[in-house]
């Protein structure tokens, strides 16, 4: 078996700010084995990635005779892998980002089923709650232990017996081989025109919607959870543990999972009962998502040979109900200000012990008068990380005309979720609406979320801040919570304490 078949590059740990960029290469253009897939079906989904604007994809699949219980594979690259335009091949490395988990779950199995590993703790079962076993556990608390580690565990025990011997968890190994594919980003993304051009069945999207696409090397956050259901009545509702999903596909079991980092998406499944696997990963970031769920029932609907499904119009529609659906409110015009004694005490340290601490600063120029402190009192008496903070802002500055009051706006600086910066802009009463702004320094890139996209809100009060807006990811079916006045504190999602 080819060692890069599923061509996984997983990483856990953030590095991207040491990791060097790889060297452009020289490799020929690949043309892949036909075996499995036509090219009049390869030629299909090159053609809509050149139309959504995705620089490169990769697509590996792999079918179990029935008769002779022979399985076939293979490797298609489409497109372009990076910035210096060098072609996706059967090597060229991913991030698979949340499909590693499928790697945890198994590298726990073998723990528990080795003796060896386990140290013949006869309380070590796959039901064994973690505080049973390690004594002080609690989740907020880091966890240090002697011995083997994950890596060393996957590797030995998985990666190599696997054949997968590309696969690493390490960013600077990737970057070193030369075969590590880039992310991209869009910007200058016209949303209005994305909605309207998405419930055209079958239609295009103009260049206004695409927007510009710009590498960003390599960001490696945390992983989070991608979960997409799917339009349409032929995939039932989904299952999930151990780091998959169970569903259906018109008649078919499914196993699979998703995966995504800023400017990279994968999608991993497998039909078991037809000897069927197939991945898609993708390196963009606007439409990674849609564009692996197509490639991916494309090539189902082909092989098990049923009858294709209009994906690209259903996907697009779906898209466009949720980009208009998470379009954020406009600024009443007749916004009420927040009491001016709570407008001049926003500024400051805001802490939670799991989401950590936030440093509130006034953005000069952005009040009215009615808080009676002028910028220079408020720069003189912000905390000492503003100073920074604001000489580093990302975030154009709003300049009101004459006749416009000022809209209250505050920044802080964040290294957490893939972001790096946040800015609190008032909305109405109390409420602020937030969102983030991303710099990749392999690229020297500086993303600002589109003006069109969802903010959370943030209510602020004197004794601290409450995060609205599913900020913290919560699981499909689960109502998201609301402001209450009086109860703030206890109805918010994340609740920062005011120092």
């Amino acid at each position: 078996m080819r060692s890069a078949l599923l061509p996984f590059l997983v990483l856990l740990a953030a590095a991207a700010a040491t990791a060097q960029p790889q060297r452009p290469l020289s490799a020929p253009k690949q043309t892949p084995a036909l075996s499995l897939l036509p090219q009049a079906l390869l030629d299909e989904l090159d053609q809509l990635r050149a139309e959504w604007g995705i620089k490169g994809a990769s697509v590996a699949v792999v079918k179990q005779d029935q008769e002779t219980g022979k399985w076939k594979e293979n490797v298609f690259g489409l497109g372009v892998a990076d910035r210096w335009d060098n072609p996706v091949t059967d090597e060229t490395l991913f991030s698979i980002a949340s499909n590693s988990k499928l790697f945890t779950a198994l590298a726990s199995g073998l723990i528990v089923a080795n003796e060896s590993a386990r140290g013949h703790d006869a309380r070590l079962m796959p039901t064994t709650k973690i505080k049973d076993i390690v004594p002080g556990w609690a989740l907020m608390d880091p966890i240090a232990s002697d011995g083997t580690d994950l890596i060393d565990l996957l590797s030995d025990n998985l990666l190599r017996p696997l054949g997968m011997s590309d696969t690493t968890y390490d960013l600077r190994t990737a970057t070193d081989s030369g075969k590590r594919a880039d992310g991209f980003l869009r910007r200058k993304q016209n949303i209005t025109a994305c909605i309207e051009e998405g419930k055209v069945v079958g239609g295009k999207y103009s260049a206004a919607c695409l927007g510009e696409t710009v590498s960003n090397g390599w960001f490696q956050p945390p992983e989070y959870i991608e979960w997409n259901a799917g339009p349409g009545g032929v995939i039932t509702p989904k299952t999930y543990g151990l780091a998959q999903s169970m569903y259906t596909y018109r008649g078919h079991n499914v196993i699979d999972h998703g995966g995504s980092d800023p400017g990279q998406m994968s999608q991993v499944m497998r039909i078991p009962e037809m000897g069927l696997g197939v991945a898609v990963m993708v390196n963009d970031d606007a439409w990674g998502t849609m564009y692996t769920d197509l490639v991916r029932w494309r090539v189902v609907d082909y092989l098990l040979g049923l009858d294709p499904v209009d994906w690209r119009s259903k996907l697009q529609q779906t898209d466009s109900r949720s980009k208009e659906a998470a379009l954020p409110p406009a600024r009443p015009e007749n916004a009420t200000m927040p009491p001016a004694a709570l407008l001049r005490g926003i500024q400051g340290t805001y802490v939670d012990k799991a989401y950590g601490t936030i440093v509130v600063c006034a953005v000069p120029g952005t009040f009215p008068d009615v808080t009676r402190t002028s910028s220079k009192e408020r720069h003189d008496k912000a905390p000492e990380e503003c100073k920074d903070t604001l000489a580093n802002n990302p975030f154009p500055v709003h300049h009101p005309s004459s006749s416009a009051a000022p809209i209250p706006t505050f920044i802080a600086r964040y290294e957490k979720f893939w972001l790096n910066y946040l800015e609190f802009t008032h909305h109405n009463g109390t409420t602020f609406l937030a969102r983030p702004s991303t710099f990749y320094p392999e690229t020297n890139l500086n993303i600002i979320a589109a003006d069109l996209s969802t903010p959370f809100e943030v209510v602020f009060e004197r004794d601290g801040m409450a995060l609205f807006g599913n900020v913290w990811g919560a699981g499909a079916g689960v109502p998201l919570r609301q402001p209450r006045e009086g109860a703030m504190k206890e109805a918010a999602e994340v609740w920062f304490e005011k120092r």
